[in-house]
């Protein structure tokens, strides 16, 4: 069996997955996660326990079209032997997309620089049929302009200190929101914001902040006191976690990005 204690070899990952059946990236003593099943996976092929470390850890039902995730190995396969037998042993929501080796000193985690992500809505009384488990079927109307007004409230640098679950421990929580833009196509309506990092439940609470203006039940001075003053209005609204996506992950250092 190969020894891990010097490792030699740091391969990165790119996975995609539908997070409906998992209780998030992170392993837990009493329910499956996604890393559970590709560190599972991977096992057999470097002879030894696989560690991973992940861009973002999703949530419960989060999905993801390219998380990045990295781990030392001493294993002599080419890197794409971790891809290919690595799918043949994981489940069919689970998909390992890319493999490569990478400097030893790179940190999926820590070497990010921007992350993105995508939350899907669907607009109107008919619920969808397919896609359903990725998209949140919202019923009442909205109002488009008000909620890309909404959206735009949020770009550049802000204290999201109201934008976060009370479980959140991150000490920092000035971030620079590089984009919060919402596109649409008729029924179907994507949010898409890419910063350096997220507070937990940020991108859900500001969703459902940015539909209820939509909706007329918040104003744009609501979402501007709610940043200037750290305080959660209590009537925003954290979306669930089916329509999010982590889409993709930037890492200058190695001129790389994941995703779409």
């Amino acid at each position: 069996m190969n020894q891990v204690s010097s490792p030699q070899r740091n391969i990165l990952l790119v996975l995609q997955y539908d997070g409906g059946r998992y209780c998030g990236w992170q392993r837990q003593n009493n329910a499956i996660s996604v890393q559970q099943v590709v560190e599972e996976a991977l096992e057999p092929l470097a002879g030894a326990p696989v560690k991973l470390t992940a861009a973002g850890r999703t949530d419960a039902g989060v999905h993801a079209a390219g998380q990045v995730v990295n781990f030392h190995t001493n294993a002599a396969h080419a890197a794409d032997v971790f891809r290919r037998a690595g799918n043949s042993r994981l489940p069919e929501d689970v998909a390992i997309l890319e493999a490569r080796d990478i400097p030893q000193e790179f940190s999926a985690r820590y070497d990010a620089r921007e992350r993105w992500y995508r939350y899907r809505l669907h607009i109107g009384p008919v619920r969808p049929v397919f896609e359903r488990d990725l998209q949140w079927h919202v019923l009442f109307p909205l109002h488009a302009e008000r909620a890309k007004e909404a959206a735009a409230l949020f770009c550049g640098q802000h204290d999201f200190q109201a934008f976060r679950s009370i479980q959140c421990t991150a000490s920092r929580t000035v971030l620079d929101m590089k984009e919060c833009r919402l596109s649409i196509d008729g029924e179907h309506w994507n949010l898409d914001l890419r910063c350096r990092s997220f507070l937990h439940n940020m991108v859900r609470i500001l969703v459902g902040a940015i539909v209820e203006v939509a909706r007329g039940r918040l104003e744009f001075a609501d979402l501007k006191r709610a940043l200037e003053s750290g305080q959660r209005d209590p009537r925003i609204p954290t979306a669930p976690p089916h329509g999010l996506s982590l889409i993709g992950v930037s890492y200058p250092c190695l001129d790389f990005r994941s995703g779409l």
